[in-house]
């Protein structure tokens, strides 16, 4: 299990994917409350920030303001639950899926390309949220981005 710091998703990124979550399902996954449904919605978003982002779990403790080894509890009580089948945490993936999708971001079982691609969507978009690019200037960017490799 990796737990050293790679580069995943920006804070800004998450914070404004969690917005959505809370303001379309009206639970507020990054809140520290015991109400099920926030720790549900919690446990796997952990799980998704590891399996889509390869996120190490010191990044998902940062960005989710807990302890890791809560991040390691969330990862592995989640995958248990998806495991059997449990319709709160399939619900909750789904509900992912959509708030993350509507975000230009895919999150389902990822090959390598889609792991970098979502990498590489979350800092232009951290860039445009910051004021350090605008949207018309990302192409000219990524060109000579690619100039450099």
């Amino acid at each position: 299990m990796s737990n050293h710091s790679t580069l995943s998703i920006p804070k800004s990124l998450l914070d404004k994917i969690a917005e959505d979550y809370h303001r379309m399902y009206s639970i507020n996954p990054l809140s520290s409350g015991r109400n099920k449904k926030n720790v549900i919605s919690r446990q796997c978003l952990s799980l998704i920030l590891k399996d889509t982002f390869l996120a190490g779990v010191t990044d998902i403790s940062r960005l989710m303001n807990c302890d890791h080894s809560t991040v390691i509890y969330s990862n592995k009580k989640a995958n248990e639950q998806l495991g059997i089948m449990s319709k709160e945490y399939i619900n909750a993936v789904n509900n992912w899926k959509e708030v993350f999708s509507l975000n230009g971001i895919d999150i389902r079982p990822q090959k390598k390309y889609n792991v970098i691609k979502n990498r590489i969507i979350a800092v232009m978009q951290n860039g445009i949220d910051s004021g350090l690019v605008k949207k018309n200037q990302l192409e000219e960017l990524l060109k000579e981005a690619l100039e450099c490799i």
